[in-house]
């Protein structure tokens, strides 16, 4: 792509996107197209960067998937990712004739408990795709830490998805989050939820999770009445995962979630210890706290239009 247009490539590794996103005040009333070649964190950057620049016309944000899960990009169409070549004129025309979709952004604060008398300051961050607490947040963060101290062991998507079976795999034998429910509360929209005995909470903004697994309507061609679930419609889903043998049976389509709902607001009080928590892949071990998801406002993307 850079032989097309040198000097509107942006190299995120050399420059911030900040910088790259300057363009955009070049000519501020045109709608810029921006195209981000990347994973779900990449994507992330981008779209936190805009937020930051305040532009007049806020771009709209197409995707190259070159990341693991890709969640997103599956989502508005632009599928799994690219392994092989790419066509570079075709992909780019698809991208100037994509349509502008609104996606739902989320912001999760995290508010720490006091620890004698004294509590640390509060922490942001923003939710795109899905956010957890326990399992699922477990295996992605322990492919992050081998990741770390090895990373010439993960130099392919098909490695790291088979690092994430491994770890997954080891944890149906381990449970480490075993008894999540005695860890935390649990409150949709004010309203406090019984949990049963389950090890992982999910909340979810887009309909793609895990690598392309469509976990809230597993089960929707039975008859049970399934709420729509859209990325623009200010509702966020939750669902519960009883361990990583459940994650394995929902990753193939051999049993559904627990549905707990859907929500404006989310609030979990991490109380018995610390547990793991991941937000668009980004795992760490967090201590006890109130975790509050509610609506941060709405990036413009491009859906890919399938003919």
């Amino acid at each position: 792509m850079s032989d097309r247009k040198r000097d509107k490539v942006i190299d995120l590794s050399d420059i911030s996107p900040e910088c790259g996103l300057e363009w955009c005040r070049l000519i501020p009333h045109i709608t810029c197209r921006v195209l981000v070649a990347g994973g779900d964190g990449t994507i992330g950057w981008v779209l936190q960067a805009i937020d930051q620049l305040s532009l007049k016309v806020s771009p709209e944000v197409c995707i190259l998937p070159l990341g693991t899960g890709n969640d997103l990009s599956r989502v508005l169409g632009w599928g799994q990712g690219y392994t092989g070549d790419l066509d570079v004129k075709e992909f780019l025309d698809q991208t100037m004739a994509a349509t502008p979709v609104k996606l739902d952004r989320w912001r999760l604060e995290i508010t720490p408990e006091k620890h004698f008398g004294i509590r640390m300051p509060k922490k942001n961050l923003i939710v795109n795709n899905y956010a957890s607490i326990g399992v699922d947040a477990l295996v992605t963060l322990n492919f992050h830490k081998h990741r770390e101290s090895s990373p010439v062991l993960f130099s392919s998507r098909l490695i790291n998805k088979f690092w994430y079976f491994t770890y997954g795999t080891k944890d149906v034998l381990e449970r480490e989050c075993k008894n999540l429910h005695q860890k935390i509360k649990l409150e949709l929209d004010g309203k406090y939820i019984d949990l049963p005995e389950i090890e992982g909470i999910v909340i979810l903004n887009i309909t793609s999770w895990g690598g392309g697994c469509k976990v809230w309507q597993l089960g929707s061609s039975s008859n049970k009445a399934i709420p729509e679930s859209r990325y623009d419609d200010g509702l966020v889903e939750v669902i519960a995962l009883y361990s990583s043998f459940h994650i394995a049976q929902l990753q193939v389509g051999l049993a559904e979630p627990l549905r707990l709902g859907q929500a404006q607001v989310v609030k979990i009080t991490l109380y018995g210890g610390n547990a793991p928590m991941q937000v668009d892949g980004e795992p760490w071990e967090q201590h006890p706290s109130v975790i509050t998801i509610s609506k941060h406002n709405q990036a413009i993307m491009l859906a890919k239009n399938i003919c």
